[in-house]
């Protein structure tokens, strides 16, 4: 590393330059999309209706990867937010964006994945569902300030072979009776 190549990098990296090869990361650990609201959602269908927005969006994503890099989630989750907090700092009431106890989410595996993007709203909206009980407020009713929905823990998507093997492997442990092997 000579005193030449210590200035170029110096000077370089004073400006922001890197030139060293952009590696891509070829496999995603999950895709997701969210929606802010401002005013927030207030109606039980408004929500629905977004959501089904956003499973568009996420299944479409999800389409692209099963087919490039056979790949698909196991896990999908809904979170909602139910807006700002309002706390009081040296005698000023400030907005914490999120504040404590402003989010929610529910999640499940995700066996509806075959069922298409139809499937897929079907089962955000199913786990949406008691989460608009912790957005409704007594005294000022449902209240969504965003919408999130992520499926995760992507993993390969197996081939019919490897089915084949696991279904067999399955069948004769249950006919052995359990001997330890399995």
């Amino acid at each position: 590393f000579g005193a030449g190549e210590f200035a170029q990098t110096s000077y370089d990296a004073c400006r922001g330059i890197c030139r060293k090869e952009v590696k891509q990361k070829v496999l995603m650990d999950s895709v997701g999309n969210s929606k802010t609201f401002n005013p927030p959602l207030k109606i039980k269908e408004d929500v629905h209706k977004y959501l089904g927005l956003l499973s568009v969006e996420v299944f479409t994503r999800l389409e692209s990867i099963s087919t490039k890099h056979k790949r698909r989630p196991a896990k999908i989750n809904v979170t909602i937010s139910r807006g700002k907090e309002l706390m009081k700092r040296k005698g000023i009431e400030v907005s914490v964006a999120g504040g404590k106890n402003n989010v929610a989410s529910k999640s499940t595996a995700m066996s509806q994945w075959e069922k298409g993007q139809a499937g897929l709203a079907k089962l955000a909206i199913t786990l949406v569902e008691p989460l608009l009980e912790f957005a409704t407020f007594k005294d000022n009713g449902l209240t969504v300030t965003s919408i999130g929905l992520i499926a995760s823990e992507l993993e390969p998507v197996p081939n019919q072979a490897s089915m084949i093997t696991g279904y067999l492997k399955k069948k004769n442990c249950s006919t052995v009776g359990g001997a330890g092997e399995c």
